[in-house]
């Protein structure tokens, strides 16, 4: 695949320096929209017709600001800043709001937190590495997965592998493994080696408290291979429902729950 630097040509390739508003507006599928089909059509169909947004948590807020500082720390002025008052509420805080509207809005707290996550990250030789390897920050492609026109936006390229940054509560790799399951980020990681056409998929995470721990984690084969199958069976859903025009959501006929392995033994010791 083509690495473009002119974005006035629309075509499958690398495009880097676009801004997130612009790249938001692209017109094409994205893996985190792909992975709405998970619950159903219906629930994908509802995020690309952008009726599902998410309020942003704190814990959403702080990550945004960890990519900015980390990643792009000459923005960090310009994009974060910090709220100084005790309670978020009331007229001082919806004044604040609105003069820095569209701005990362972080407490004191987080704040702290967030330098520690900085240095932590800094120190780890695997980072380290990776930090010197790096040719553009937020980096925007466009490109054919399965037949389908895809965009996709990695935090940093470099010739190999594809990293995530990730803001998480703990890095222990059974958490980490449950994570990776519950948001689809095997499934991100097909998507994305296909666009940045690369082979290798590494998460660094790192811990949002004391001690602020830092592990890289790779996807293994067998990890990418179940992301791919996933993927693909996604994909190929919804080219059935853009074809058709059907959105079906998880069942239209009585489904019947059953007890987990669990219940039955806890109900018997009693």
């Amino acid at each position: 695949m083509k690495e473009m630097a002119n974005q006035n040509v629309m075509g499958p390739g690398i495009y880097p320096d676009v801004p997130f508003a612009e790249y938001l507006a692209w017109p094409y599928l994205s893996q985190s929209i792909l992975k709405e089909g998970r619950s159903s059509m219906a629930h994908l169909w509802a995020a690309l017709s952008g009726e599902r947004f998410k309020e942003p948590t704190d814990e959403m807020v702080l990550g945004s600001a960890l990519h900015c500082a980390f990643l792009e720390p000459q923005e960090l002025d310009k994009r974060v800043v910090i709220w100084f008052g005790a309670r978020r509420y009331g007229k001082v805080w919806d004044e604040f709001q609105l003069e820095h509207a569209g701005k990362i809005i972080l407490t004191q707290g987080n704040y702290l937190a967030l330098d520690e996550m900085l240095n932590a990250l800094r120190r780890h030789p695997v980072v380290q590495h990776w930090s010197r390897t790096i040719k553009w920050t937020e980096v925007s492609a466009l490109g054919d997965v399965a037949g389908v026109l895809m965009k996709g936006r990695c935090d940093a390229l470099t010739p190999e592998p594809l990293v995530d940054l990730k803001k998480v509560a703990s890095a222990d790799p059974r958490l980490i493994t449950k994570t990776i399951l519950n948001f689809g980020y095997h499934i991100q990681a097909y998507i994305y080696r296909k666009l940045f056409d690369r082979d290798r998929f590494l998460l660094i995470c790192v811990e949002s408290s004391p001690p602020y721990d830092v592990v890289a984690y790779e996807l293994s084969p067998g990890f990418l291979r179940q992301g791919e199958r996933e993927a693909l069976q996604l994909l190929e859903r919804y080219q059935e429902c853009m074809e058709s025009g059907a959105w079906p959501g998880r069942s239209d006929e009585v489904v019947t729950l059953e007890p987990p392995e669990w219940f039955g033994e806890t109900a018997d010791s009693e």
